[in-house]
């Protein structure tokens, strides 16, 4: 490898990624363990993150998950993320790769409550 470096950094960024997942995982197992076996299926299954030694990022399937983490779990997440990497000052993100809605004129679309 010393005579490749681009070989080098990128089995580098490899092992990295790899050890990144490791610890969502150790966070996930601690998740799964503070909540019902179906909210975990449900919001925990399909996500993946990454750490950067102070945001560890929760990347979901979609915008929705990513709201409903944040606003009813972002808690319990930071707790796992707290413990796993020894971190008690760690931040947490949340992203989806989500296209952006389409906007509609509002102005034009009302709710009816009854």
């Amino acid at each position: 490898m010393p005579g490749n470096p681009h070989l080098y950094s990128s089995v580098e960024g490899m092992m990295n990624m790899c050890e990144q997942m490791g610890m969502w995982n150790k966070a996930l197992k601690i998740i799964a363990g503070t909540i019902k076996p179906v909210e975990y299926r449900t919001w925990f299954n399909e996500t993946t993150a990454t750490y950067n030694g102070e945001l560890f990022i929760v990347t979901c399937p979609n915008g929705f998950t990513k709201e409903w983490l944040y606003e009813h779990y972002a808690h319990i997440i930071l707790k796992a993320v707290e413990k796993v990497t020894g971190n008690d000052k760690a931040k947490i993100g949340f992203r989806s790769f989500d296209p952006p809605a389409e906007t509609v004129d509002k102005s034009r679309v009302v709710l009816i409550d009854k």
